[in-house]
């Protein structure tokens, strides 16, 4: 055999084994990605097809109606968020009470909506009036089966700005029915309301008797976001005979990270035995906030809690 050949034959041997090389490392990827995959969605706020497949951003499609409703994997991919263990103080779901998740903040963009109205029905909007999407996300959680309350902007201790028209202590009751009869006309299928911001307003008894009863004329009640202790709502929504609904937890304060969610479902330990639903609030802000309470109810609906609706809740307090 002279040179030449011999040098074809070592390039051909090298090519081989070099292919083979390639092969191997394609499959090594490919394995460590479906190992790790389960954590690192969540973090992407993606869902990620079977088998080893690329990311496939979960809002493809959504604008089609057809695809949508067609698509099969949209609600069982949720339930693969899941947290990383941990022992929680409380296993046994038994007395355990169902849990209402009430999502602040629609209003502001459409950019999430979609994805949100993908969660489980019994999840709440909370939409913000007065806004450039607040419509939208109103006629978007309807259509998915969402419950829908207004989120009505409300005067904060310290200044804070609620929006550009909201609830103050000086109110009136005229100011205080027409502002709510504004926002209704903007949410027509909403059936209560929560407040945004409102340490102020909500401190202010005068004030929440007028909120009470012009929510309670329109056919609609009061969900107290609870964002001061020194709230009056709970007690007058009570004393005027009105269902007393109140946030018992904020799911994403400080964080949305895990170790604050997993603090979050081992506090809901405390309210066994408690016949009213556990009333939970979260944020639209972000994909990560998303993934975090996709993360929460697949982990509680995994330990044999139960979610429920708004309006159960409301039924059960009156």
């Amino acid at each position: 055999m002279d040179k030449k050949h011999l040098k074809i034959l070592l390039l051909m041997a090298s090519l081989l084994i070099l292919a083979l090389l390639v092969s191997c490392d394609s499959e090594l990827s490919e394995q460590d990605e479906n190992e790790v995959s389960k954590g690192r969605k969540a973090e992407r706020g993606e869902t990620l097809k079977s088998d080893g497949d690329e990311p496939e951003v979960a809002k493809t499609n959504q604008k089609d109606g057809k695809e949508q409703t067609e698509e099969p994997a949209s609600r069982p991919e949720q339930k693969k968020f899941d947290l990383p263990s941990f022992d929680y103080s409380w296993t046994s779901s038994d007395n355990m009470p169902d849990i209402v998740v009430i999502v602040d903040d629609f209003g502001n963009s459409t950019a999430l909506l979609e994805d949100f109205a993908q969660l489980p029905s019994e999840v709440v909007f909370a939409v913000l009036p007065d806004l450039s999407a607040t419509k939208r996300s109103g006629e978007v959680a309807a259509q998915h089966g969402h419950e829908v309350i207004i989120h009505v902007p409300m005067q904060a201790e310290g200044g804070g700005n609620p929006g550009s028209r909201y609830i103050k202590t000086t109110s009136t009751q005229e100011e205080i029915a027409d502002m709510l009869a504004a926002f209704k006309s903007q949410l027509p299928m909403a059936i209560g309301a929560n407040n945004h911001m409102g340490s102020a307003a909500t401190a202010d008894p005068d004030v929440m008797e007028m909120v009470l009863k012009e929510l309670h004329n329109k056919g609609m009640f009061f969900m107290d976001s609870y964002t001061s202790s020194s709230s009056k709502g709970p007690a007058l929504a009570r004393s005027l005979g009105y269902p007393a609904l109140k946030r018992d937890i904020f799911l994403d304060v400080p964080d949305n990270t895990d170790a604050t969610i997993n603090a979050k479902i081992n506090s809901l330990g405390q309210y066994k035995g408690r016949r009213e639903p556990v009333i939970i609030i979260s944020h639209c802000h972000n994909e990560a906030k998303l993934a975090a309470l996709q993360k929460f109810i697949a982990q509680i609906q995994g330990m044999g809690l139960r979610l429920t609706t708004l309006s159960r809740a409301k039924n059960i307090s009156a």
